[in-house]
């Protein structure tokens, strides 16, 4: 779990659930994740706002990041507006990503 609204008192906090970790880190997810292959599969993006245009910058690197190294991403949104700024945002890191297995974006709903 990144960003910058975990608590300060369970950045670093280390829980197992089943077979996986999960482990809480206080900054965003391009500034926790290792140089190199991401061992990341997915990326799951709660009402996270990433097209909406106050949230847009800091979201930007770790689109980036995600779409160079093909991690899937899901994500909601709070209403139809914020979907489709998100679906843009994804469609622009998409269109400029460099690596060899870029993401696509699937839109799930009407």
């Amino acid at each position: 779990v990144c960003g910058l609204q975990v608590p300060k008192n369970y950045s670093g906090r280390h829980q197992a659930v089943g077979d996986h970790t999960v482990t809480h880190h206080r900054a965003a997810f391009h500034d926790v994740a290792s140089s190199g292959e991401s061992p990341f599969h997915l990326c799951i993006a709660l009402h996270a706002s990433f097209g909406v245009p106050r949230y847009k910058p800091q979201w930007e690197p770790t689109l980036a990041m995600l779409a160079d190294r093909g991690t899937h991403i899901a994500v909601s949104a709070y209403d139809a507006s914020e979907d489709d700024m998100n679906r843009e945002a994804l469609e622009t890191a998409v269109k400029n990503a460099t690596g060899s297995a870029p993401l696509r974006v699937l839109r799930a709903g009407p």
